[in-house]
């Protein structure tokens, strides 16, 4: 803590080394013990993270000057019902002071989870008395156990908790890829879900890929360049270096020749010099001011590649559109060298691969931990990457597949190879970005990082109505606006919660979804899994029960067809079927009662499992049928559409791919296991060769 010119301010080292200050309200001065506050706010921060600091810090600052110049003191209180006083005041202060904008839940949160326990802590360190009361802030509409407010009515709804990820106009739950509906629970609104969430992650993890190759490809193009050309082209890197830039053309009269700066990138020996010039010169930073002071000429590479056009020497992108991609960027990506953006996009892919990483975490991982352990390991079951997880005290491991490796890697080859531009502080950060001025690598705030993914722009974000009209994944690949992937539906947390959901579709497993996620079941179901969905699973399973029920007490009436879920007979019998092969084995006397109605015979055998034809070939075409599904942009009302002659929709042949996906695998018979590997190997391979998503166009138009 410093007293610069009147002002107390407190001084952190963030983890990255800087320097972060925070000031105190001046009025703390006016105290004549005001030492004994702020050593109690330094013993108070021990061992909390500087973020939490900083904005604890404010959020004492928020009421802290009105109380002392409310009550005219010039040292703290001496006694209990001085400290009585001055911790109303602070309670009042905090809920009706002018100098903050927040609102009333923020004000209650400020006192309940910053103020009170600060005033605890001193009353713990016996400068409080014990005798003086620390209220707690009731919440905006909570009630006492005694209060007379919690008397209702008969036919009066109880109030309800307004939940922050939920949208007031069109009644929708946003923290998945897919807007969850609140006002349907019924069972075949999961398959529904389902099959959006399943399309919609396709999308996004195609476009996500395709982004890393193009990233990828160029990294790899630039590294061959500079480990190579010097060795090649020894001869005009010599030239560069001594100043001797120019080649001479002798025109005929009294004219002086014509010069050309051997480095302007008009050709291809010239552009790989220009590029290895900045690489072994600049180290990396392509700074337009920086060219001359290398013996590079002014003329811009922008200006060359416009020139050219597509016929430049850079390689083809994998984008959709990259026309927001300029000159400057692919030249980070040869370099090595890379933005926020890149960052936001290579930070969605891992975690869509490995959903135990958080973001914030994820972010600010590093390559190494304080003891010199390497986070990137070797094991018995391959590559395995470990993040610190901060707030729950833990560190999440995850097994690389190739590409999440392929990232990592490339990410520490390339802080190596600038190793120059990183501060000492933050030379064991994985994702680093140029920063503003261009004159090295620095950590990024999460809110920078996002942005990229979001579309948020801050610059419109307080006075436009819609701050999402910010460059976001979808510029790049406008396909992901036909699935519905727009501004403002993607987000970091959002792709995590959605694997989390896809897992537990798969799994039907709320302990196999916290396994993926890394988090325990109460905090998956409180917070990924949402509770529409897990409503409408147990409405599922309630109107199976319900039906069985139904079916065995109106069997011979002739109303029968109205009180359950069927449109005839025939419906009814194959669910009483579907009941008696699942539990052949049970002594129910309800599944006793439903053989004796059943119009099959007794003697029928069922097996319990479903019957379906198991060949390589037929796998195959089903596989390969759910996959133009998901690459296809049909409406659901499509795929919910019942064919006439074959009673099935498409919505149905897609759940029994995920089903026989999800079980194959775990087959006893090793030739089922095996037709089941090349049917998912070959279906991929003949995607891009079949345009089975016109099925679903037709299918579209004539409904």
């Amino acid at each position: 803590m410093e007293n610069l010119d009147g002002e107390l301010v407190f001084v952190h080292k963030s983890d990255v080394g800087k320097e972060i200050k925070t000031s105190l309200t001046p009025l703390v001065l006016e105290l004549s013990d005001w030492n004994i506050f702020t050593d109690h706010m330094i013993s108070y921060c021990n061992g909390k993270a500087v973020s939490t600091r900083t904005t604890w810090i404010g959020r004492i600052n928020l009421a802290l000057p009105s109380v002392i110049k409310s009550l005219g003191i010039k040292q703290l209180p001496s006694n209990s019902q001085d400290w009585q006083a001055f911790i109303k005041q602070w309670y009042v202060d905090t809920i009706t002071t002018k100098d903050s904008k927040s609102s009333i839940e923020t004000r209650v949160s400020t006192w309940n989870r910053s103020i009170k326990p600060f005033l605890e802590f001193m009353q713990v360190r016996d400068t409080i008395p014990i005798d003086v009361i620390v209220p707690k802030m009731r919440r905006v509409g909570e009630v006492q156990a005694n209060s007379s407010f919690k008397v209702s009515l008969i036919g009066e709804s109880p109030p309800k908790k307004v939940n922050s990820q939920l949208h007031n106009e069109t009644n929708e739950r946003r923290n998945l890829l897919t807007p969850i509906s609140l006002s349907r629970t019924d069972a075949e609104y999961l398959d529904e879900v389902r099959f959006e969430l399943e399309r919609k992650r396709a999308h996004l993890l195609m476009c996500l890929t395709d982004y890393w190759n193009t990233v990828k490809t160029f990294h790899d193009f630039g590294k061959k360049i500079i480990s190579t050309f010097e060795r090649e082209h020894s001869d005009l890197v010599a030239r560069i270096i001594s100043g001797d830039v120019y080649d001479y053309v002798q025109r005929e009269g009294k004219v002086p020749p014509l010069r050309h700066h051997i480095a302007i990138p008009n050709d291809r020996t010239s552009f790989e010099l220009y590029l290895f010039i900045i690489s072994s010169r600049l180290d990396g930073l392509y700074k337009p001011s920086k060219l001359t002071s290398v013996n590079l000429p002014r003329k811009r590479m922008a200006t060359c590649e416009k020139e050219f056009g597509d016929d430049y020497f850079f390689p083809k992108t994998f984008l959709e559109n990259d026309e927001y991609i300029d000159t400057v960027d692919k030249i980070n990506w040869c370099m090595g060298i890379y933005t926020p953006r890149d960052i936001a996009y290579f930070i969605a892919l891992l975690m869509m691969l490995n959903p135990k990483f958080n973001y914030q975490p994820l972010l600010s991982s590093k390559v190494v931990d304080k003891d010199g352990k390497l986070m990137l390991e070797v094991s018995d079951i391959g590559f395995t990457y470990s993040i610190d997880k901060p707030r729950a005290k833990s560190i999440k491991k995850e097994e690389l597949d190739e590409v999440s490796l392929e990232i990592i890697h490339t990410l520490i080859q390339c802080n190596t190879l600038r190793a120059g531009l990183i501060d000492k502080n933050i030379s064991k950060n994985l994702f680093l970005s140029v920063n503003h001025t261009r004159t090295g690598l620095t950590s990024l705030a999460h809110s920078t990082v996002s942005a990229h993914l979001t579309g948020y722009n801050k610059k419109h974000s307080e006075n436009k109505e819609d701050p999402y009209d910010g460059i976001c994944l979808s510029h790049y690949f406008p396909s992901l606006l036909k699935v519905g992937l727009g501004p403002n539906t993607i987000s970091h947390s959002k792709i995590r919660a959605t694997e989390g959901v896809l897992e537990w579709f798969r799994t039907g497993s709320v302990r196999a979804t916290s396994r993926k996620l890394g988090n325990t079941k109460k905090v998956v179901l409180e917070n990924y899994i949402p509770k529409e969905l897990i409503t409408a699973f147990s409405t599922r399973l309630v109107r199976r029960i319900q039906n069985v029920i139904i079916v065995s007490a109106t069997y011979k009436e002739d109303y029968l067809l109205e009180a359950v879920d069927f449109e005839s007979l025939t419906e009814v019998h194959e669910f009483i079927d579907k009941i008696l092969s699942f539990d052949k084995k049970t002594s129910s006397p309800l599944v006793s009662y439903l053989k004796n109605i059943s119009k099959r015979k007794s003697d029928i055998e069922f097996s319990g499992n479903l019957i379906t034809s198991i060949s390589s070939t037929t796998l195959t075409a089903l596989y390969l049928y759910r996959e133009a599904a998901l690459k296809s942009n049909v409406e659901m009302r499509v795929l919910t559409e019942i064919e006439s002659k074959s009673g099935i929709s498409p919505l149905a042949l897609i759940t029994l791919a995920n089903y026989l996906m999800l079980v194959l695998p775990n087959n006893k018979d090793n030739l089922i296991r095996e037709a089941n590997i090349q049917a998912l190997e070959k279906s991929k391979r003949l995607l891009p060769e079949v345009n089975w998503d016109g099925i679903f166009i037709k299918r579209e138009k004539m409904i």
